[in-house]
């Protein structure tokens, strides 16, 4: 029986290029399964922090017959991997600043992969600006959707020069903070699924701001300048109201 994944695990799937990648908070093993299914990757390392995913990972990967191919590891973050033992990590589910921090605590790991595929639940711009940091360009970025919510996928791979992504953006600082906030391919992304993702930050942010309003101290009124340039921002590439 293959496996069947959810439309963001799919995206980043399809994005696994090499013979080994590390699934970092695995849960059951999906992924690493239907990559090795479907002949994306010779093997696989699926590494959760806690010992129930671990043994859910482990069942899986015993029913599907896997296991000499797919070692399943308990441990924190990136720790269960040794250097150069895989060149793609893929971190899905997790919030943006808790990837980035699992990435930023074993830079020797992360000295030798060649990609990232990262969906984080919230954050993105904190991944996005550890990318920058780390010398990882930005490749790919997508809006999907599952089960009635909107999640972001990135993916993002070793560079030898800035990355192009933000060109337009570089010398303008406000504008590049709020590119890394939202996204340089999301940005300028014309699909559906990205147009109605945007409306919905803006009218959050609309929420927010009359919120916010309602405050007269200063920081405030400073907070308030800071939504109203966000929603500006967004307008200028986005169709919102």
């Amino acid at each position: 029986m293959t496996i069947v994944l959810s439309h963001r695990l799919q995206w980043l799937a399809d994005r696994v290029h090499g013979p080994s990648v590390a699934d970092i908070g695995t849960d059951h093993a999906l992924l690493p399964i239907y990559l090795i299914q479907s002949g994306r990757c010779t093997s696989a390392i699926a590494s959760d922090v806690a010992a129930g995913p671990c043994r859910s990972a482990a069942e899986n990967v015993q029913r599907y017959g896997l296991r000499r191919v797919i070692s399943v590891r308990q441990g924190n973050g990136l720790a269960t991997i040794r250097p150069g033992e895989v060149d793609t990590v893929v971190i899905a589910g997790m919030g943006g600043a808790t990837a980035s921090e699992i990435l930023r605590a074993c830079p020797e790991v992360v000295d030798t992969l060649g990609r990232v595929l990262i969906q984080p639940m919230n954050a993105s711009g904190a991944v996005r600006q550890w990318l920058l940091d780390a010398g990882f360009t930005l490749k790919e970025e997508a809006v999907v959707t599952e089960e009635g919510r909107f999640y972001e996928v990135l993916s993002a791979e070793r560079g030898t020069a800035p990355d192009a992504a933000y060109e337009r953006y570089r010398g303008h600082p406000e504008e590049m903070r709020f590119a890394v906030h939202y996204g340089p391919f999301l940005l300028t992304a014309d699909d559906a699924v990205t147009r109605a993702y945007f409306q919905q930050l803006w009218k959050k942010l609309r929420e927010q701001l009359q919120q916010v309003r309602q405050g007269t101290s200063a920081s405030a009124l400073r907070r308030a300048e800071d939504l109203e340039a966000h929603m500006a921002f967004i307008a200028r590439w986005h169709p919102v109201g």
